[in-house]
C-alpha cells in the first residue's frame, strides 16, 4: 500500500503541468504544428496514390482525421487484398469489415500518420504491385 501513495501524488503534479501547458498556449501551438504536418503527409499520400493508380481509385479524405478512405476499382475483394497487404507489412483496414449494414467490397481505410514520404511511396508501390498481380 505504501507504494501507491507516491503514484497518487504524481497525478496532481502531472495535472498541474498539463494545465500550465494549456494555459500558456503550448498545447494550441502543438496542435497547429501537428495539423500542418498531418495535412502535408495526407497530401503526399493522396498524390502518391493518384500517381500510381490514376483513374483506378477513388479517394475520400474529407474530415477523416489521420486516415483516408480509398476505393480500388478492381474486381478483387477486400479480404484478399487485406491478406496480401498484411503479408507485405502494409496495414489496410477493409471498410467492409467495419460496416454493419452496407457493403464496400473494395474500399479501405489507410492511416498515414508517423510515416515519412519514402516509406509512404514504398507502401503505395507495393500496394500497386499487389493489386495488379
Amino acid at each position: 500500500m505504501q507504494n501507491l501513495r507516491p503514484d497518487r501524488q504524481s497525478l496532481v503534479i502531472d495535472q498541474s503541468i498539463l494545465t500550465n501547458f494549456i494555459i500558456e498556449g503550448h498545447f494550441l501551438r502543438h496542435l497547429r504544428r501537428m495539423k500542418l504536418i498531418y495535412k502535408k503527409t495526407k497530401g503526399e499520400l493522396i498524390n502518391l496514390l493518384l500517381q500510381h493508380f490514376g483513374a483506378d481509385i477513388r479517394i475520400s479524405a474529407e474530415n477523416a482525421g489521420m486516415h483516408i478512405i480509398v476505393w480500388f476499382l478492381t474486381d478483387k475483394i477486400a479480404p484478399d487484398i487485406t491478406l496480401k497487404a498484411k503479408e507485405r507489412g502494409i496495414m489496410l483496414y477493409a471498410v467492409d469489415a467495419l460496416a454493419i449494414k452496407f457493403k464496400f467490397p473494395t474500399s479501405f481505410m489507410i492511416e498515414f500518420n508517423g510515416f515519412k514520404r519514402s516509406m509512404l511511396e514504398e507502401s503505395v508501390i507495393a500496394l500497386k504491385t499487389m493489386i495488379t498481380e
